[in-house]
């Protein structure tokens, strides 16, 4: 049986938890930095001649592009917070409430158990980012648990196992979905 919970247990070998890598997170820390002192240069050299508002739309991108760039729940979340955890009783996935950067996280987890997990496979989501690669798996879960916890929109997918939907539950890079499935189908029973 599916079920919520509000923290994840504690890591112990044979565990897995999809984050994204450290460098990844400095370098978005620093592209958005370079972006602000691009800005910021490039509006030093022309400030006499800019309208009022031209300078208050200035001040205060720099400004939100520095708090994006030094938050510690911003960039910093991604090396920090599973997309998606497993073991050895099965995997958890997190609300998406928890995908949306500079969210508040609000630590809601699904956890289900290896024996509602069918045909964990890479597929093709199809949302309003478009076409892309993602981890996905048959499931056994309530409509609101995949409304919660799930992507949906699959391309041309349907289970062949009954009582279950195909969703996708992990779209993010890096690491890649075809890693995290790889990883994944290790640590499945």
């Amino acid at each position: 049986m599916n079920k919520v919970v509000a923290s994840l247990p504690p890591v112990t070998p044979g565990c897995y938890a999809a984050l994204a890598p450290k460098w990844f997170t400095y370098l978005a820390r620093l592209i958005t930095l370079l972006f602000c002192s691009v800005i910021l240069v490039a509006s030093i050299r022309s400030w006499d001649e800019m309208p009022l508002l031209a300078q208050i739309l200035v001040v205060t991108l720099t400004t939100v592009f520095l708090i994006v760039a030094i938050h510690p729940r911003g960039w910093a979340r991604l090396s920090m917070v599973p997309f998606v955890f497993a073991d050895a009783q099965g995997m958890y996935v997190p609300s998406s409430n928890a995908r949306v950067l500079g969210r508040k996280y609000e630590p809601r987890w699904l956890f289900v158990p290896w024996e509602n997990v069918f045909n964990l496979r890479v597929a093709t989501l199809v949302d309003s980012e478009g076409r892309q690669d993602c981890g996905a798996m048959d499931v056994r879960a309530t409509d609101a648990e995949v409304q919660e916890f799930f992507y949906v929109g699959l391309e041309g997918e349907q289970s062949p196992e009954p009582d279950c939907v195909p969703v996708a539950f992990y779209c993010n890079i890096p690491p890649r979905a075809k890693t995290v499935v790889g990883y994944l189908k290790q640590v499945k029973p």
